[in-house]
């Protein structure tokens, strides 16, 4: 492996620890209602991608954009699945679900493939269909087994999935893009917090992490496209599991959170239906090497 792309997957793997270790920065935001976060976060995130744009030098592609009607439909769309995405997941963090955001995200990429096949009509291996099956049935497992539907984290995963596939559709720049559904959602957020009652009294202590707000967005994600563009794609997609992986440690036990049996049989079963799913990825990588070892030799 080449030192860029060493370099990249150290990159990416900041990025997804970041999102990893969040749970612990939305605590400090306890007390403030979960729609009011989400709008701040448009609000907040909105401004520190302007100022991004603007010393990166791409300020002037993003009012490009904005001219084209076919794109902003899709960016329109795709700002509504990430703000439902960013209010529910909001609220998982600011009400002692953790662990549903987790589930969340563990089954966030097997619905993503899902999605690539049935919508995009992608192909992908009969092992990674038995392991989005087996995922399905964890699910089920929890539902059964605690009485209750983690709806939160279903709202996450098929409202990821959802975003996912429309910005599939979408070829820009990640950063571009993303202040595009920003610039959409702008107008309703400073709408909703200010108007009417206005915003909910903040604790002292709290200021200073909303403040920080658009650049928990923002940092994370430059972490993850700068490690994307130095290394393979292929490379850094198993990283993305570190994320779930730390929330949930987090919310267990630094927060006390309950994890009984049902949820260690079901989380057991997800586990088992991403090391279905990766199986061919780690194949087809063997197979890659194996091309280039013969490559090099011949």
């Amino acid at each position: 492996m080449e030192g860029r792309e060493r370099k990249g997957i150290i990159f990416a793997a900041i990025g997804y620890i970041i999102w990893g270790i969040l749970p612990i920065y939305w605590r400090h935001l306890k007390g403030i209602p979960a729609f009011e976060l989400l709008n701040y976060r448009i609000i907040l995130s909105f401004l520190s991608l302007s100022i991004y744009l603007l010393v990166s030098g791409r300020f002037r592609e993003y009012t490009e954009v904005l001219k084209d009607k076919k794109t902003m439909k899709k960016i329109i769309l795709s700002a509504i699945a990430l703000s439902i995405n960013w209010g529910t997941y909001t609220y998982t963090m600011v009400s002692d679900r953790i662990m549903e955001a987790s589930l969340a995200y563990y089954i966030c990429p097997l619905l993503m493939a899902l999605t690539g096949l049935l919508v995009f009509k992608e192909k992908i291996d009969r092992l990674q269909k038995y392991g989005i099956v087996l995922a399905f049935i964890g699910v089920v497992v929890l539902t059964v087994g605690s009485g209750v539907i983690p709806l939160w984290g279903v709202f996450i995963a098929i409202s990821f999935a959802v975003y996912g596939g429309i910005k599939k559709t979408i070829n820009l720049n990640p950063f571009i893009s993303l202040t595009l559904e920003m610039t959409v959602a702008l107008p309703f957020a400073i709408s909703f917090l200010f108007l009417g009652k206005g915003p909910s009294p903040i604790v002292e202590g709290q200021i200073i992490y909303l403040i920080l707000l658009g650049g928990v967005t923002v940092v994370p994600l430059l972490f993850f496209v700068k490690g994307a563009q130095m290394a393979k794609f292929s490379d850094i997609a198993i990283l993305q599991y570190f994320y779930p992986t730390l929330a949930l440690m987090i919310g267990v036990f630094l927060y006390g959170e309950v994890f009984t049996t049902i949820h260690l049989v079901s989380f057991t079963i997800i586990w088992g239906a991403i090391v279905m799913f990766l199986i061919p990825f780690f194949r087809k990588k063997e197979k890659e090497k194996e091309k280039e070892c013969k490559l090099e030799n011949s």
